[in-house]
């Protein structure tokens, strides 16, 4: 696929900014990670559903596939480990592309949070996990394959002869939130040293 082919490497290196060979190692690590994903579904969470309610042949293709709501999640587990969410204001409105790239970002966390919840350490109260255990949830692996075959038929129906230029308009997008969600990490580790 496109887009995975185009981010594959901003993913990696934003992964490797949050946490040590694949995991959450303590308590400010967890929060560090917990930060990161706060601001990414603080930004595109109310960016996000409006360009899908707008869009009908997202909306169509991602059927009863739901569309996450993890922002409060992710505030109120950083609360829970005594770290605070920074306030963000979300996103101006989504085109296509930005639309297709936010909703690449935040459905692609399903297997990301299985193999986290699996290997966060003990000092990680089992309530200070509830938007990883949303990201892990059935719902969720739903609106994965949801939007991945959104990038097949669907796009191309929608645009002609356009459909791989909106795909690489959308890694660009993609790409460009990973590079600003490392800062953030980069700046997360520094508050917490």
């Amino acid at each position: 696929m496109e887009l995975r082919r185009h981010t594959g490497r901003a993913h990696d290196s934003l992964d490797a900014s949050l946490a040590d060979d694949g995991r959450i190692v303590d308590v400010a690590s967890y929060a560090r990670l917990l930060t990161v994903l706060a601001d990414l579904h603080g930004r595109a969470e109310d960016p996000l559903h409006s360009w899908v309610a707008a869009t009908p042949w997202a909306r169509d293709s991602l059927a009863e596939a739901p569309l996450s709501r993890r922002a409060g999640l992710f505030a109120a587990d950083l609360a829970l480990v005594d770290a605070e969410a920074r306030p963000v204001a979300p996103d101006p409105p989504y085109d296509d592309a930005r639309g297709l790239a936010a909703l690449y970002l935040l459905a692609g966390s399903t297997m990301g949070a299985r193999v986290l919840l699996r290997s966060l350490p003990t000092e990680v109260a089992p309530q200070a996990r509830t938007g990883l255990t949303d990201a892990a949830s059935s719902g969720s692996s739903r609106t994965w394959r949801a939007v991945m075959a959104m990038f097949g038929e669907p796009l191309e129906r929608a645009h002609p002869g356009r459909h791989r230029e909106l795909a690489e308009r959308a890694a660009l997008e993609a790409r460009s939130v990973f590079a600003r969600l490392q800062g953030l990490a980069h700046c997360a580790g520094r508050r917490a040293s």
